[in-house]
C-alpha cells in the first residue's frame, strides 16, 4: 500500500552516514545520493531522508513510526547493535520517557545511597537528615506519577532499580576508598571490569566501520571514559570516604537541576512548573542535609 517514505533531518550528512550502516544490516543500501536528500532500498529507494537544516526538534510524543522489517531474529539483533554502536538509543529507561523526566527520577539515587550507608557502613544520620531525605524522594516520586499522566510506568520501574545499583555501588565504592584511595580504588576496579567488556566488544567491534562513527561521537566516547568515568568518579569516591557516605551522597540531588538545564538547551525539551517546583524541592532537601554532621 506504501511504496515509499520520506523523513526529515536537521543534518543530512550526519543522518546519511547513519542509516548506511544500519541498513546494511538488514541488505539495504544506499541507491540515490544527490543534493538535499538520499534514497535507500533494495531493488529502488524506499526509505528516503530529506534535509531540512532550519526544522525544529521533533518531540518525544510526535506520534509517527516507521518500522523495518528483518528476515531473522539474528539481523534484527544485528540492526540494534549496529545501531547503538554509531550514535542511536536503545529504547530503554530514558527513551521510553523523556530525559527530563530520567532527570528528576535519578533524585532518587541519594536516598537509596542513605539506606545502604546506614546497613552496610552503621552510619547514624539524625532525624531532620532523614525528614530532609524523604521530602526530596516524595518530590522525585510525585514527579514521576505526575509526568506519567497519574501512574507510574515501566520505564520508572526500569529507572528506580537503576537507582538502587547506583546507591549500592556508591557505598560500597566509598567503603573500599577509605582503606585504598579513590584512584586505586577505581582503578581496581576497571581492571576486574576489563575482560568482562572485552569479551563482547571483541564478538562485535568488526561489525563496526569506525569511519563511519562521527568525530563528535569519539570525543564524546574519550570524554565518558577518561573524565565521566574515571577522573569524576576517583573524586567522588574521595569525598564519600571523607564526608560520610550517606551525607556526601545527597549532592546526587543536584543532578535533576543541572540534567533539566541540559534537557532544555541540548534535547529542546520543555520544562514544565511541576519538574520546576520538584527540583527546588530536592536542592532544598541536598542543602538540608548537607549541613548535618551525622
Amino acid at each position: 500500500m506504501i511504496d515509499h517514505v520520506f523523513v526529515p533531518v536537521s543534518n543530512l550528512v550526519e543522518a546519511t552516514r547513519f542509516y548506511r550502516a544500519v541498513m546494511a544490516s538488514l541488505g539495504i543500501s544506499q541507491l540515490v545520493s544527490r543534493d538535499g536528500t538520499s534514497g535507500f532500498g533494495k531493488s529502488y529507494p524506499e526509505f528516503w531522508l530529506n534535509a531540512r537544516p532550519e526544522m525544529s526538534r521533533i518531540p518525544s510524543d510526535f506520534g509517527a513510526h516507521v518500522c523495518l522489517r528483518g528476515p531473522s531474529k539474528e539481523t534484527i539483533i544485528a540492526f540494534h547493535e549496529t545501531a547503538l554502536a554509531h550514535g542511536g538509543a536503545d529504547a530503554g529507561a530514558l527513551e521510553s520517557v523523556p530525559a527530563v523526566h530520567g532527570a528528576v527520577v535519578t533524585g532518587l539515587a541519594p536516598a537509596a545511597t542513605a539506606i545502604i550507608a546506614v546497613l552496610r557502613t552503621g552510619e547514624r544520620p539524625p532525624p531532620v537528615f532523614w525528614l530532609a531525605c524523604l521530602a526530596g524522594f516524595c518530590a522525585v516520586l510525585y514527579f514521576a506519577y505526575d509526568a506519567g499522566g497519574g501512574h507510574l510506568s515501566l520505564a520508572d520501574g526500569w529507572l528506580f532499580l537503576g537507582m538502587l545499583s547506583l546507591g549500592i555501588a556508591y557505598v560500597e565504592g566509598g567503603r573500599v576508598s577509605r582503606e585504598l584511595g579513590g584512584s586505586v580504588t577505581l582503578s581496581w576496579a576497571m581492571l576486574f571490569l576489563t575482560p568482562f567488556a572485552t569479551i563482547p566488544l571483541l564478538q562485535r567491534v568488526h561489525e563496526i566501520e569506525a569511519a563511519t562513527v562521527s568525530a563528535s561521537s569519539w570525543v564524546s566516547l574519550v570524554y565518558l571514559g577518561v573524565i565521566s568515568m574515571f577522573l569524576a568518579s576517583v573524586f567522588w569516591y574521595r569525598g564519600l570516604a571523607l564526608g560520610g557516605i550517606a551525607r556526601i551522597g545527597q549532592i546526587n540531588l543536584l543532578l535533576p537541576l543541572t540534567a533539566l538545564g541540559w534537557s532544555a538547551f541540548f534535547l529542546g525539551e520543555e520544562i514544565n512548573l511541576t519538574a520546576i517546583i520538584c527540583a527546588v524541592v530536592v536542592l532544598a532537601a541536598m542543602i538540608v542535609c548537607l549541613r548535618i554532621r551525622s
